[in-house]
């Protein structure tokens, strides 16, 4: 019971110091999901290559349905220069086939 105790203490305490340490990571996400800020190109060009080595990742599996048919790939919305954040943010985020969610959501929600 004691080391349990103890042991609760000190991961609370390691939880709360990493929160602090990710905050600022947090507000930069916030601002740019929103758009209250721009990504700056460097910000922008290391995305660019995470989401090309996912992307190889990811066409190295195929989706297959109940039927065991291939599906298609939904492919990402296109973003206009005139758009402010990450237009559809969210329904994309939900739409992650990684996320128990995706499977709820509906045509009439998008």
């Amino acid at each position: 019971q004691e080391l349990f105790l103890k042991f609760c203490k000190e991961k609370d305490q390691l939880e709360a110091k990493y929160e602090d340490m990710y905050q600022p990571l947090y507000n930069r996400r916030k601002e740019i999901v929103t758009g209250t800020k721009d990504a700056s190109e460097e910000e922008i060009k290391k995305g660019e290559e995470l989401a090309k080595k996912e992307e190889e990742d990811e066409s190295k599996v195929e989706e297959v349905n109940d039927e065991g048919e291939v599906e298609e790939k939904e492919e990402a919305p296109k973003i206009a220069d005139t758009d402010k954040g990450i237009p559809d943010f969210w329904l994309t985020s939900m739409m992650r086939e990684d996320l128990s969610c995706a499977s709820i959501i509906e045509e009439h929600d998008k």
